[in-house]
């Protein structure tokens, strides 16, 4: 929300009226062995253009520091840190929270000691110092809900494991495997003259597979195509209607008849039936970015999205109920990559494989 009200109407920040990309966050963890914060990296024109500090507590207030200029922690100071610490091979590293917009490089090492090395200087603890403290207990603060909630509105942020979608999987701590596909597009649903009403989920979510083979061999699904005319060809193809639906039944022999149409006269497209954990998996490694459909589903209700990849996490040798599709989602409020949880949330999960060249 920071950078949001800077650009909008802080007429005194560098980030006024400036395309400000926010990087990959970097986790904080504090004395506690916890998570503690999310550290974001900004940058304007590719140069750093400061941080933020979010707190991962939401009985804390959301923004802990921030800074307009430089970065912090970023992958060239980490390798600072750690030519600072080259005589010693660390069995784990992360980053923590030393102060107020502070930071060091904590790295624990196999017989129980740690060093924490920061460009103010270095500290070794032994075993008994390295062990975690107390975790403090938070109370409900009223005010601080208030405003993660209004910071959820602003910035269209994705927060919500319960309804089976999140941008954030950090509440997760079992063991992970994942695979994610990328360079695939993310666009989002638009209008055209050359269609009446939306461009529609299912169509859109087949663009970005189709935008993404393009760069990976098959030129000519795009050739010559702007964004609307590939939206409505492939409308056309499925028989999109004017409220933005397509029947489910069309997305597959859809897409075939599309790219056999472009001149890719190998590319099919099907249906994984029965649509399990474990044929989503396959389809997305072997195969590339699918089309998910779900009716029904608590957050999007009936909408389609890109698959571009799966993460699952085992407790006691079972990853079952701890399985999610990372995806595009083709909706302008949130973040390019969200997590669906697979199995629950959903009255029904359709998916469709493309493949230019099965």
């Amino acid at each position: 929300m920071e950078t949001v009200f800077d650009k909008s109407a802080n007429k005194d920040s560098v980030w006024h009226n400036k395309t400000v990309k926010i990087q990959e966050p970097i986790k904080i963890y504090d004395a506690t062995d916890s998570l503690y914060s999310y550290l974001f990296n900004l940058t304007v024109n590719g140069k750093p253009a400061g941080f933020i500090e979010i707190s991962a507590i939401k009985d804390d207030y959301p923004i802990l520091s921030f800074a307009y200029e430089g970065s912090v922690m970023d992958d060239r100071q980490i390798e600072i840190l750690r030519q600072k610490n080259k005589d010693k091979t660390p069995v784990q590293e992360k980053v923590v929270v030393i102060g107020p917009a502070h930071f060091g490089l904590k790295q624990d090492f196999s017989d129980g000691t740690a060093d924490i090395i920061s460009f103010a200087g270095a500290t070794s603890l032994n075993k008994e110092q390295n062990k975690p403290k107390s975790k403090p207990k938070y109370g409900k603060n009223d005010g601080a809900r208030k405003l993660w909630r209004t910071i959820d509105v602003v910035v269209g942020d994705v927060r919500g494991p319960n309804d089976g979608v999140t941008d954030d999987l950090s509440f997760e701590t079992g063991m992970e495997r994942s695979y994610f596909i990328g360079g695939v597009a993310d666009m989002n649903q638009m209008y055209s003259s050359l269609w009446s009403g939306p461009s529609g989920c299912s169509p859109t979510s087949a663009a970005n597979i189709m935008k993404y083979w393009a760069d990976h061999g098959f030129p000519e699904l795009v050739r010559g195509l702007s964004d609307e005319q590939l939206l409505y060809q492939l409308r056309t193809a499925m028989g999109t209607r004017s409220d933005g639906s397509t029947p489910v039944n069309n997305i597959s022999p859809g897409m075939r008849n599309f790219a056999r149409n472009r001149g890719v006269s190998s590319a099919d497209a099907w249906y994984l039936n029965p649509p399990t954990w474990n044929a989503y998996k396959s389809g997305i490694t072997n195969n590339g970015p699918n089309v998910i459909s779900f009716v029904g589903q608590t957050y999007y209700r009936d909408h389609s999205v890109t698959g571009v990849g799966w993460v699952e996490f085992y407790y006691n040798g079972s990853c079952e109920g701890h399985q999610y599709m990372e995806v595009h989602d083709n909706v302008y409020s949130t973040p390019m990559n969200i997590y669906i949880a697979y199995g629950r949330n959903y009255q029904a999960i359709y998916f469709d494989q493309f493949d230019p060249q099965p």
